[in-house]
């Protein structure tokens, strides 16, 4: 059984907070990201959880990898029956999903995806995804080289993010750039095991569920918003 590490955990817990943090002003505020907004500063969320995800999947069993699929599966499905509708693209989950499928299938391999980063200006999955799956595979490989404490392909990694964000569309414009924050952030959790923060710790234990409730509380509050405030839900 692996060794938990509260400062990792911990982490990943404060991702999922951003998250809820974004979904409350996207769903509910109906806030769109703008340049230096709260919705901007929370798109940190994303390559923390990404990143986190390489790092925890390095030596787990294919039994092991299989049984995690079906879980983010069975959680993307639900959470996208409310995201899908009202942005019209497949959250984070769904991209993790065809992340999980081709790790299953190069296992270390999956490693050399980290160049991939570079195709994000013309990966055609960003039409489908809200996060386009050149750069979420990148990031989890990163995640990958963080668990086998490679320097060299991490500090390669860095050069390849800051060339991306030179080219990044619009909407994906600091994305890399945050990337390379969640770097530093998983570097200082990875150097310091000891550090926990409580509640974001047992969030972090329990990613998927934690990540469900939170999405469910949102929608709930969003529905009794509209409700009362006579407005229409937004449908794409």
């Amino acid at each position: 059984m692996a060794v938990r590490i509260s400062s990792l955990d911990s982490l990943r817990g404060l991702a999922i907070f951003f998250m809820m943090i974004d979904h409350f002003f996207g769903i509910v505020l109906l806030s769109t990201i703008e340049p230096f907004n709260v919705r901007f500063f929370m798109r940190i969320a994303e390559p923390l959880f990404a990143i986190l995800l390489g790092y925890l999947l390095v030596g787990r069993s294919m039994e092991n990898l299989k049984k995690r699929f079906f879980e983010i599966a069975g959680a993307a499905l639900f959470v996208n029956a409310f995201f899908f509708p009202i942005l019209g693209k497949f959250e984070i989950l769904a991209s993790f999903i065809v992340c999980y499928l081709l790790f299953m299938i190069l296992q270390e391999k999956f490693v050399f995806l980290l160049p991939l980063i570079l195709l994000l200006p013309i990966d055609p999955s960003s039409l489908f995804f809200d996060f386009p799956i050149s750069l979420v595979v990148s990031q989890i490989a990163l995640g990958m080289l963080f668990r086998e404490r490679k320097n060299i392909p991490v500090a390669i990694s860095f050069f390849l993010f800051v060339l991306s964000f030179i080219f990044a569309p619009s909407e994906y414009k600091f994305i890399p750039l945050f990337t390379i924050l969640a770097v530093l952030f998983v570097e200082f959790a990875q150097n310091n095991e000891k550090i926990r923060v409580p509640i974001l710790e047992e969030m972090g234990k329990r990613p998927l569920a934690s990540y469900i409730i939170q999405y469910v509380i949102i929608v709930l509050i969003a529905l009794v918003w509209f409700y009362t405030s006579g407005k229409n839900i937004p449908i794409s």
